[in-house]
């Protein structure tokens, strides 16, 4: 996901990807390259649960 590849490079601090209709999906399959480049994703659930949009953001993000 080249989110997860921008964020982790310092290019992004972080970034949304948009409607996204199969989140899980796309949670699952991205997990592990992003704990591999220390970075977090948060998914941001629509009101009826049905897509998301997901943030990624370093892990150190909150520490700043």
């Amino acid at each position: 996901m080249e989110a997860i590849l921008l964020v982790s490079s310092g290019g992004s601090p972080r970034v949304t990807v948009a409607g996204l209709h199969y989140p899980e999906q796309v949670l699952e399959a991205s997990r592990e390259l992003a704990m591999s480049r220390r970075v977090r994703l948060i998914p941001l659930w629509t009101d009826d649960e049905r897509g998301a949009d997901l943030a990624v953001e370093q892990l150190d993000a909150g520490a700043r």
